[in-house]
C-alpha cells in the first residue's frame, strides 16, 4: 500500500510539473529547454529569446517589486556590447519601459538595469559584476517604490548595493511583450541558461 501511495504522489508531482511547464512555455517560445531550463545560443536567433507577452503584471508603475533567477553564462558579451536578461525594451519603437542586461563596459563586466520614463529617454544604473562563465548564479533585483527611488541587485543572496540614476516614473503607455534573453526587438541576445525566473 505504501509503495502505491508513493506511485501516486510521484505520478501527481510529475503531471505538476509538467503543467507548469506548459503554462510558461507557449507555443510562442522561442528558446530550447535543457535540463529544465531555458536555454539561449545567440548565435542562433531562432532559440534566443523567450517572449512572454504583454501581461499587465509585468507592467511596473508604482508599487516595490522583485525579479529573481538562476543565470549561467555561456558566453559573456565583448568590449562594447550587453547581453539582455530580461525587460520590456523596444529600442525600435520608441516603447522602452524597463530591462536588466550584462554589459561589458571598457573590458569590464556590469549588470545595468534601465527605465525609461517617457519610451524614449533611457536612464541606466550599473553594478561591476563578473559572472564567471559556466557557473550558476542567483540574481535578484528589487524597485523599490518610486518615493526612495532606488533598484537593488543581489548575487547569491548578497546584497551588491542600492542605486539611483534610473528613471523616477515608469513608461505608462508600454506596451511591449516582456522578453526574457533579448529585448522585445530581438536585439542584444543573451548566450547562457536562465532558470526558475519568478
Amino acid at each position: 500500500m505504501l509503495e502505491k501511495n508513493k506511485f501516486f504522489i510521484k505520478t501527481f508531482i510529475l503531471v505538476g510539473l509538467l503543467l507548469g511547464l506548459y503554462i510558461f512555455l507557449p507555443s510562442d517560445a522561442h528558446a530550447s529547454v535543457n535540463e529544465s531550463s531555458l536555454v539561449f545560443d545567440d548565435d542562433i536567433e531562432a532559440t534566443a529569446y523567450y517572449d512572454a507577452g504583454d501581461a499587465p503584471n509585468l507592467d511596473i508603475k508604482t508599487s516595490e517589486y522583485t525579479f529573481m533567477f538562476w543565470v549561467n553564462v555561456t558566453e559573456g558579451p565583448v568590449s562594447g556590447d550587453y547581453d539582455t536578461f530580461y525587460g520590456k525594451w523596444a529600442t525600435s519603437t520608441n516603447d522602452m519601459e524597463y530591462k536588466l542586461e550584462y554589459k561589458n563596459w571598457l573590458g569590464n563586466h556590469s549588470i545595468f538595469y534601465c527605465s525609461s520614463d517617457d519610451g524614449s529617454t533611457e536612464h541606466c544604473t550599473y553594478w561591476s559584476q563578473e559572472l564567471t562563465e559556466g557557473n550558476w548564479y542567483h540574481v535578484a533585483v528589487t524597485q523599490a517604490p518610486r518615493a526612495t527611488d532606488k533598484v537593488s541587485l543581489w548575487i547569491n543572496g548578497d546584497s551588491q548595493g542600492a542605486r539611483t540614476g534610473h528613471a523616477t516614473n515608469y513608461y505608462p503607455a508600454s506596451t511591449t511583450n516582456f522578453y526574457i534573453g533579448s529585448q522585445n526587438d530581438e536585439d542584444q541576445y543573451f548566450d547562457g541558461k536562465i532558470d526558475e525566473f519568478k
